[in-house]
């Protein structure tokens, strides 16, 4: 939980790892107490620009402030919202609540299903990489480089758990990534637009990896409970 404060003082997309956090509290893996924690930490590490003048309240909504800076659902990011303004017109606000509350949907789901599953490394590596993958592709005001934790997560997974599918969730979303910092560093027109599909690919296979990964209710212990309890406490 420190390491989470640390990194939301330096960038609010931390945030993208919720769902494993959440996953940890829901598994008794971290004490619900621990979340005061990263406040905490952020707290101290806006003590210097409190003590250079800068006023108490703007650092306490430092991210709030940044994210009135624009107002479109997408800027050259290859998620869902990239897809959806070229085929219809979406209200600005509309867009914002529908994208807040999908975000909150995915993380509470996510972190449900992974909340038994996390004794594996290789699994905990998976819910996170799922994090980072799912709440930027709902979340509407997003950037290019805001997968750039699940690029990072995406190679580590495939490293880690070497499959043709994990090598095709890499894949997907390095191309997804590159055409949208495409969009932006030669002017690619369309290139985040196209990325989108990339990335949409990547995390369906990532979702399914969730699915076959984190069944709802371990078949094995379901099967046995009823006719031989001895054998599932040992």
């Amino acid at each position: 939980m420190t390491a989470v404060g640390v990194a939301l003082s330096l960038k609010l997309q931390a945030i993208f790892i919720a769902p494993l956090v959440l996953a940890m509290l829901l598994a008794g893996r971290a004490r619900w107490w621990t979340l005061a924690l990263p406040p905490a930490v952020y707290t101290a590490a806006m003590l210097p620009a409190w003590i250079a003048g800068r006023p108490a309240r703007e650092l306490a909504l430092l991210y709030v402030a940044q994210g009135q800076h624009f107002h479109d659902l997408a800027r050259s990011v290859p998620n869902i919202w990239q897809i959806l303004r070229a085929l219809v017109t979406i209200p600005y606000h509309v867009g914002i609540v529908v994208g807040l509350v999908a975000a909150a949907t995915v993380t509470v789901a996510l972190a449900w299903r992974a909340r038994r599953h996390l004794d594996g490394p290789a699994d905990v590596l998976l819910t996170a990489l799922a994090g980072a993958m799912l709440i930027p592709y709902v979340l509407p005001k997003m950037h290019n480089r805001y997968f750039f934790m699940a690029d990072v997560l995406a190679f580590a997974y495939a490293f880690v758990r070497p499959a043709p599918r994990t090598l095709r969730i890499m894949g997907l979303a390095q191309i997804g990534s590159l055409l949208a910092y495409a969009t932006f560093l030669l002017h690619l027109t369309g290139g985040a637009f196209v990325g989108a599909f990339f990335v949409s690919g990547a995390l369906v296979l990532v979702l399914r990896k969730v699915r076959e990964r984190m069944p709802r209710i371990a078949p094995t212990r379901a099967h046995l409970s009823g006719s031989c309890p001895q054998f599932i406490s040992e």
